[in-house]
């Protein structure tokens, strides 16, 4: 998955960005996207929404994309849920290092998807 933020967040509006990747959870569907977010520091931790749109190459379609999730302050944790069109993915993520962050997704809800994310 790659990405470009076209226009950049500030302390008043979302970001704006454009990318390609796999489009499905555990399904793959490679595709493009272009997605809005906003990051919003809180006492209690961090939240982040965001909604955009998808295009599965597979499937010939746009698709509605949207997710949030919430890092609780002082803690390497974040809880979240992803929709990918199609289906509601709850989340969970243990930031092991600045540049290594593993989680687990419910997939659909019902199947155990595992994740690793490097960052450089």
């Amino acid at each position: 998955m790659g990405n470009y933020e076209i226009v950049s967040e500030t302390a008043k509006t979302p970001n704006l960005k454009a990318g390609f990747g796999l489009q499905g959870i555990a399904t793959g569907n490679p595709g493009l996207f272009v997605t809005s977010e906003k990051n919003w520091s809180l006492p209690e931790g961090s939240l982040n929404m965001f909604v955009g749109i998808g295009w599965r190459t597979n499937e010939g379609h746009l698709h509605s994309l949207a997710g949030m999730k919430f890092s609780p302050a002082k803690t390497p944790f974040t809880f979240g849920v992803q929709f990918d069109g199609h289906f509601a993915h709850p989340f969970g993520t243990w930031r092991l290092t600045d540049t290594i962050t593993v989680g687990a997704y419910a997939v659909e809800g019902k199947k155990l998807g595992l994740m690793t994310s490097f960052s450089f």
